[in-house]
């Protein structure tokens, strides 16, 4: 019988190096990855095979077939796509060869959505360092303590835009080095608590 398991993370766009080192440590542990997803992966036990994976950027493809074709003369095996246009491949390990498992594809839509997400982060930033100060002159006004956790989480929440638009400007190769914290489920849990939290505080003035 197969064994089956599906793993839940969420990974942002400037940690898709983080999430191929993911695959390939899962795919040492055994677990094969069959379907790659927004918000989980699908894996496959399989003591087997190992490989080593990559993952290409690119919403726009008009010919699927040849754009697959053109990683298979390069050894990639495709696995599966997103809808938002992440394309997930495999090439099987081999201890014995010297090889380097990047993908040499020079993509034109990465670049172009590391630079949108720059570009967008940058904007966020300064919305929220604008709410964050609005929010000290609040206090100032008159301290309250829904509005100092609010300004606490618009300034984190900052913190990790800041840090994901650092990652863009610094592209990470997945070279199976230590990575710092995963930005976006930060992101969510700050952002979430957070509210919970401000809620919490406006019930009970």
């Amino acid at each position: 019988m197969k064994e089956y398991k599906r793993v839940f993370n969420v990974y942002s766009a400037w940690d898709y190096a983080r999430e191929i080192e993911d695959l390939n440590k899962m795919s040492e542990k055994d677990w094969q990855l069959v379907k790659g997803g927004l918000f989980s992966n699908l894996y496959q036990k399989n003591e087997d095979l190992r490989y080593r994976f990559q993952i290409d950027y690119n919403p726009k493809i008009q010919d699927m077939a040849r754009y697959i074709e053109t990683f298979r003369e390069q050894g990639w095996e495709y696995v599966n796509s997103t809808i938002n246009g992440w394309h997930y491949f495999r090439k099987l390990y081999d201890q014995a060869a010297v090889e380097d498992y990047e993908i040499y594809n020079d993509s034109q839509s990465l670049k172009e959505m590391q630079s949108k997400w720059q570009r967008n982060g940058i904007i966020m930033i300064g919305v929220l360092i604008a709410a964050v100060i609005l929010q000290i002159v609040c206090i100032i006004r008159e301290f309250a303590w829904a509005n100092a956790v609010l300004a606490a989480l618009l300034l984190a929440e900052a913190f990790v835009i800041g840090r994901g638009v650092y990652v863009l400007r610094n592209p990470q190769r997945a070279d199976g080095r230590k990575r710092s914290w995963n930005g976006m489920p930060a992101f969510f849990s700050i952002f979430f608590i957070g509210i919970i939290a401000v809620l919490i505080l406006l019930f009970l003035k």
